[in-house]
C-alpha cells in the first residue's frame, strides 16, 4: 500500500557537514612508507552508540533536497606560540607570511575562531617572564613577528580576531609562557569554544607534558583541547631532523595525547604545511549543536514523528535516536526538538556533541501533509 498516496506529500533528505570535515587519521609527515621510522600518534578512534531502529513506517515518497542551516558557526580558540630564538629567523618569518591564509581557511569551514600568538614581536624588546619547572624569562633579542592584515591590524596591531601577546619565547620555554600569559588573553578566550594549542619550535620543552596538563586544566581550558606541532620531530632520535635543535618528545608527547597533527619544522616549504595545519585544526572543532529545518513547500508541516537523524562516518551509518526534552538526554547520544508539536529546529544532545568527530549528519523526515 502506498503510505503516501491520499495526501499531498514529500519526502525530503538534508545533508549536513560537520565542520570537523571528513573523517580519517590524524595528519603526520611520518605516516609515510618513505618515513617509516618516524613517530606516528594513534589513530582517532570511532564512538559507538546503539542504533534506535523507528518504529514509524518509512514512507518513499518524491524527493525534496533542502538545506539545514547552522544557528550558529562553530567556536575554536587558537593558542599559537613561536620559539623566536637565535635559530628559528627563517621559521619565524613563514610563520609571518603564511598566519592569514591559515586564518581563512579556518573562516571558510563556517568557524568563528580567534587566533591568539605568543611571540616577540618585531621591536625585540619582549621579556620572557615565566622560570617556573627550571625554566627562565629571558630577555628578547631573537627574531619577532608582524601579524600583517587582515588578520592583524595596521603597523602590526591587533585585529578583531586576534591578540598577538608581544613576549619573547626562548628555546625551551613555550609552554611556560602559555601558562605564564594566561592573563595576557585570558579575556580573548569565550566559554564553551573548542581550543586548539600550536607550537612552533626547534627545540624541545623543559616542561613535561603532564606538568602542562594539568596547568591548562586549573586554568580552566576544556579537557578535550587538542595540541599540534610543528617541531622537530622526526626520524633522528636526538634532534628529530636535520635542522632541529632538539627532539621535541614533549610535543610529541602532546600532540599524540590529544590526536593533534605533527609536521618537521625542517621543512622549507611552509604553504602546504600551514593549510594541513588549518585542516587540522578544523576538523578538531566541534560542530554547532543546533540545526533549524527549511520551511516546507506549499503550506506543508513536517511530521514530528518521521524525523530521522543518522551520523554517517567511516563508512558507518548510526542512528541518533529521539528522547522527549533535554532533561531526558542523559548520557547517550540522542536529540530533541525545540517544539514536539511543530518543530522548526533539530537540538542534539551534550553527549551527542562531544562524540561527533568529522563525518556528517543526515536528517531526513518523511510525509508532509496539508494541515
Amino acid at each position: 500500500m502506498n503510505v503516501c498516496g491520499r495526501v499531498a506529500s514529500a519526502c525530503s533528505l538534508l545533508t549536513l557537514a560537520l565542520v570537523a570535515c571528513g573523517p580519517g587519521e590524524t595528519p603526520n609527515y611520518y605516516n609515510n612508507p618513505s618515513n617509516p621510522t618516524g613517530p606516528t600518534p594513534g589513530t582517532p578512534t570511532t564512538p559507538t552508540t546503539p542504533t534506535t531502529p523507528s518504529n514509524t513506517p518509512w514512507p518513499v515518497c518524491a524527493q525534496q533536497t533542502g538545506q539545514a542551516a547552522e544557528v550558529s558557526a562553530g567556536q575554536v580558540d587558537i593558542i599559537l606560540f613561536v620559539d623566536t630564538s637565535g635559530s628559528m629567523g627563517e621559521e619565524t618569518q613563514w610563520v609571518q607570511q603564511n598566519i592569514n591564509a591559515f586564518a581563512q581557511y579556518i573562516g571558510a569551514q563556517n568557524l568563528d575562531y580567534h587566533v591568539i600568538i605568543i611571540a616577540e614581536d618585531q621591536s625585540g624588546g619582549g621579556y620572557g617572564g615565566y622560570g617556573g619547572y627550571g625554566g627562565y624569562g629571558g630577555y628578547g633579542g631573537g627574531f619577532g613577528i608582524c601579524v600583517p592584515p587582515p588578520l592583524g591590524g595596521a603597523n602590526c596591531t591587533d585585529g578583531p580576531r586576534l591578540r598577538h601577546v608581544k613576549e619573547y619565547v626562548g628555546s625551551n620555554d613555550g609552554l611556560y609562557q602559555v601558562i605564564a600569559l594566561h592573563g595576557r588573553y585570558r579575556d580573548f578566550l569565550r566559554p564553551g569554544a573548542s581550543v586548539s594549542f600550536v607550537a612552533v619550535t626547534d627545540d624541545d620543552s623543559d616542561m613535561p607534558a603532564l606538568a602542562f596538563d594539568a596547568e591548562v586544566k586549573r586554568l580552566g581550558f576544556p579537557n578535550d583541547y587538542s595540541f599540534h606541532s610543528i617541531a622537530a620531530i622526526g626520524p633522528d632520535p636526538y634532534v628529530g631532523c636535520a635542522t632541529g635543535a632538539a627532539y621535541g618528545r614533549v610535543y610529541e608527547q602532546l600532540s599524540n595525547n590529544t590526536k593533534g597533527a605533527i609536521f618537521p619544522v625542517c621543512s622549507t616549504d611552509w604553504a602546504p604545511m600551514f593549510s594541513k595545519l588549518a585542516q587540522s585544526v578544523a576538523q578538531s572543532t566541534k560542530p554547532p549543536c543546533t540545526y533549524t529545518l527549511p520551511t516546507p513547500p506549499d503550506q506543508k508541516k513536517i511530521k514530528p514523528d518521521q524525523i530521522r537523524v543518522t551520523y554517517s562516518v567511516n563508512g558507518n551509518n548510526i542512528d541518533i535516536p529521539r528522547v522527549g526534552d533535554a532533561g531526558q538526554c542523559g548520557s547517550s547520544r540522542s536529540f530533541h526538538y525545540d517544539n514536539n508539536d511543530s518543530p522548526t529546529q533539530v537540538k542534539f544532545c551534550p553527549a551527542t556533541c562531544s562524540s561527533l568527530n568529522g563525518g556528517s549528519i543526515q536528517i531526513q523526515y518523511g510525509c508532509l501533509s496539508i494541515d
